[in-house]
């Protein structure tokens, strides 16, 4: 039972249950997590100080999923990303949680 005991403080609780991973994927939560605060700053160019809101930032996302199923990435591939530390290398991390790859 220690290990029940450690499982218990290392996950995020409320206040009544405690909190379990979504059984659809990490992809899923970033997804509706993004839609539901489209409105709000994402990301910050710290070059040009442009902003991107979720929404903005999902719509990205969600085409470069689409592109990337049409290449033939599925569920399960492994892909490597190689991007410049710029406001674009976190859409194809996102867009390849999307779809499970």
């Amino acid at each position: 039972m220690a290990n029940e005991s450690q499982h218990h403080r290392n996950a995020i609780s409320s206040d009544n249950m405690l909190a379990l991973p979504d059984r659809r994927g990490i992809g899923y939560v970033y997804y509706h997590s993004m839609l539901k605060n489209g409105e709000k700053i994402a990301q910050i160019d710290g070059n040009t100080g442009v902003e991107e809101s979720y929404g903005q930032l999902l719509t990205r996302c969600i085409r470069t999923a689409i592109t990337m199923q049409i290449k033939g990435i599925r569920p399960g591939d492994f892909i490597s990303i190689c991007s410049p530390n710029d406001v674009d290398c976190v859409v194809p991390y996102i867009a390849s949680l999307f779809i499970g790859a």
